[in-house]
């Protein structure tokens, strides 16, 4: 395997130029000299040890899976995240791998997070839940580390995913309203929605054909404040039936219609995504579509133990496909 010896060679550079780069000492190197040694990492498949010195990089048959720092008990009140982490565990453990688990919080020194964080500690990284905004997809790309993301599709070039098929999944939703006579949907999603929200939204809209999808922006957390701005329309102009981004924000809506003095499904129809632990037994049954997580994240490990045990850049997109649980939120659209 190549050293760190090799990479300098590569990229006509000294070795302390090469540690300035991984240690993200930007400053110090030029970006022409950065983007020559970033090159020569990715082309000798060199993984940085976690001290930089003239060592073999050897594999440490550990992945790491990362995710996003949202709120305290994050596994114990997240089935989401439990999920998909029990399915890369499982994958992991029955190949002989260990998994290690890091949350992002800040990522102000995004460079250093990685050196401290994984250099020499894993193989490849599986990211839960990436968007845009973070950093840290294109910096391990830079690097050549193998990534697969899980929960978002790719902003980026040549980076495998797992997801469920999110624009299926609001079309389905969609196809479901109509069929029940709605012709006044919206849509309920939270500031700086995720990318897999933007796609529920966009299948909703495949789902409803030519019907006027009014979308209602919502800050989690604050559904007694959409129900007043619901209150504020014009009953013509009303939204009869509405799609949340995930159940637990449906779970919201449903509560603050009722204690406004709404029915559901009579007065407004209410669905969501994820088929959590508690949308079954809601005090309304909550129409949903199933997401596979423990299946995406076997997936996603599967997928990222063959980038790494191969040695082969094997990009790969899986969607997997929703199924739709009809349950009590969801009726015929009350009379004009």
């Amino acid at each position: 395997m190549a050293t760190i010896r090799d990479v300098a060679q590569r990229a006509n550079v000294s070795i302390a130029t090469v540690s300035n780069v991984l240690n993200a000492k930007d400053d110090r190197v030029s970006t022409d000299t950065k983007r020559r040694v970033l090159a020569a990492i990715r082309e000798l498949k060199y993984r940085p040890t976690v001290a930089e010195s003239s060592q073999k990089a050897m594999k440490s048959r550990t992945i790491a899976a990362v995710v996003p720092d949202m709120t305290a008990h994050l596994l114990s009140n997240h089935s989401y995240f439990r999920e998909i982490l029990d399915g890369i565990i499982n994958v992991s453990f029955n190949h002989g791998w260990n998994v290690i688990l890091t949350v992002i919080r800040t990522w102000d020194d995004s460079g250093n997070e990685i050196r401290h964080r994984f250099d020499g500690r894993c193989d490849g990284v599986i990211l839960v839940a990436p968007q845009p905004y973070h950093d840290i997809v294109g910096l391990l790309q830079e690097r050549g580390t193998p990534l697969v993301q899980v929960g978002s599709t790719p902003w980026l070039p040549r980076i495998s995913c797992v997801d469920l098929d999110n624009r299926l999944a609001g079309r389905y939703i969609g196809e479901l309203f109509v069929a029940n006579g709605h012709k006044r949907i919206g849509y309920v999603e939270v500031d700086d929605p995720h990318i897999s929200s933007l796609e529920r939204l966009e299948g909703l809209r495949l789902g409803v054909g030519d019907l006027p999808v009014k979308v209602f922006r919502l800050v989690a957390g604050d559904c007694n404040r959409l129900v007043q701005e619901l209150l504020q329309l014009p009953a013509k102009h009303r939204p009869t039936a509405l799609l949340c981004w995930h159940d637990g924000t449906a779970q919201g809506l449903i509560a603050a219609l009722l204690s406004a003095g709404f029915e559901v499904p009579r007065d407004f129809s209410v669905a969501g995504v994820n088929n959590d632990e508690v949308s079954e037994k809601f005090v309304v049954p909550l129409t949903t579509i199933v997401n596979p997580l423990f299946e995406i994240g076997k997936q996603a490990a599967r997928l990222l133990l063959e980038q790494t045990e191969s040695g082969e850049e094997t990009v790969k997109t899986i969607l997997l496909e929703p199924i739709l649980l009809e349950r009590a939120s969801v009726g015929t659209a009350p009379q004009a």
